[in-house]
């Protein structure tokens, strides 16, 4: 279990992480586990614990930020629905995101305002393909005819790994390549460079764990732009995301590896 004390990571920071960037390379997911609220909204809610997967990651040197769907439904039962929201957790300095993709608010927190909190590893699977590695395209065939589930973990011209499920899988028959499509979903754009966002943020918290610090921990409130985790991924080593769309560009990846979900 990685928590206090290990190397590239706050000393203070309180929240459990049982994985850890190379492990997501690997193929483990983080999952989040979070306890009750120390203010919980309205005062009388009921306390509840929760886990839930966290399908979207980026992956910088040894930070990263891994993140729900952008479609959980924020609501109060028999009284309003708040629209969709999205939850991120980070491993370096213990914050935490809320996105509301409709009006780009991003709602930063220290993770002490939980009784608990932990990310802990679920899996992707096994590795069936990787661009460094000499393998054909054709390997990738008998699971894009299977219907298991896959992942990317794609390295980008910005050294910045992202980690996506695939939705479609597509093979030529003419060319003997391969298609890969991820879902169209969004996170917030700062989230891809993790080390410029903890300097940030630094800015507008106290240190995370200070023992002067009040039972009240922090909450500020930016406006920032979606970046979308669209991808079309081909085994030459060419992609595009949903930007590239309408300008008609593909880019080159660094490295593309793939792992399959069989259970």
């Amino acid at each position: 279990m990685l928590c206090c004390g290990v190397e590239g990571v706050d000393p203070l920071l309180t929240m459990k992480i049982d994985v850890d960037a190379e492990q997501i390379l690997s193929g483990v997911l983080p999952r989040v586990f979070v306890g009750t609220e120390k203010e919980p909204a309205g005062g009388s809610m009921e306390k509840w614990e929760e886990e839930y997967s966290l399908p979207h990651v980026l992956v910088s040197g040894k930070a990263f930020w891994a993140c729900s769907r952008t479609t959980q439904c924020l609501h109060t039962f028999g009284r309003n629905v708040g629209g969709p929201l999205q939850t991120c957790y980070e491993n370096m300095k213990g914050f935490s995101c809320s996105f509301r993709l409709q009006t780009g608010e991003a709602i930063f927190q220290d993770v002490r305002r939980q009784e608990q909190i932990a990310l802990m590893p679920g899996r992707m699977g096994r590795e069936v393909w990787d661009s460094a590695k000499d393998v054909s395209a054709d390997a990738l065939v008998p699971y894009i005819r299977s219907g298991v589930f896959m992942w990317g973990v794609m390295l980008d011209g910005e050294n910045v790994w992202n980690v996506h499920p695939v939705e479609a899988r597509f093979w030529s028959t003419e060319q003997r390549r391969f298609a890969l499509r991820t879902p169209l979903d969004s996170y917030p754009i700062s989230l891809r460079y993790p080390l410029e966002i903890a300097k940030v943020l630094d800015k507008h918290f106290p240190v995370t764990g200070a023992p002067q610090m009040s039972e009240s921990c922090p909450v500020i409130s930016v406006r920032i732009a979606p970046f979308s985790t669209f991808y079309v991924f081909y085994s030459d080593g060419s992609y595009y995301n949903y930007y590239d769309i309408p300008r008609g560009t593909v880019r080159n990846y660094k490295r593309l590896r793939l792992y399959i979900s069989e259970a």
